[in-house]
């Protein structure tokens, strides 16, 4: 799989990875996916933090201060999906989004893995690399 940097031309693919993530993650029942706020964010993300594309994957992430130590950069992925057909090449983006946040000073790159998708093969993928798992997100609509 090859990644690069996303550019503006890439959007609307990437929104549509957007729109099947957001689906298959089932978030659609608690906000509806606005198509347009999305891709307003990704231009954000080309133009000032992380934003790869791939072949049927994508990838965001921001690098910022931690909390407790400024001194310190971490990176966040914000958003990483690979159409199903094209799972297995992700270490490939995966690999990208490490490089780059190391690029950019982060000494660490926090991951999502979602209950809904894959959690376990995700988990043993990312602990395979080193990952440990260091908290659980709960979600409830209000």
């Amino acid at each position: 799989m090859k990644v690069r940097d996303a550019t503006p031309s890439d959007i609307p693919a990437m929104v549509g990875m957007g729109r099947r993530f957001y689906r298959a993650l089932g978030y659609d029942a608690l906000i509806p996916f606005a198509a347009e706020d999305f891709a307003r964010a990704l231009e954000d993300f080309i133009e000032n933090h992380i934003a790869l594309v791939a072949d049927g994957g994508m990838a965001v992430a921001v690098v910022a201060p931690s909390f407790v130590n400024a001194g310190a950069l971490n990176a966040f992925e914000l958003f990483f999906w690979v159409d199903p057909e094209k799972r297995g090449a992700g270490m490939a983006l995966l690999d990208a989004l490490e490089r780059r946040a190391r690029a950019l000073g982060a000494g660490t790159l926090s991951a999502v893995a979602c209950e809904t998708l894959r959690p376990d093969a995700l988990a043993r993928a990312y602990s395979r690399r080193g990952y440990r798992k260091m908290e659980t997100t709960f979600v409830r609509k209000l």
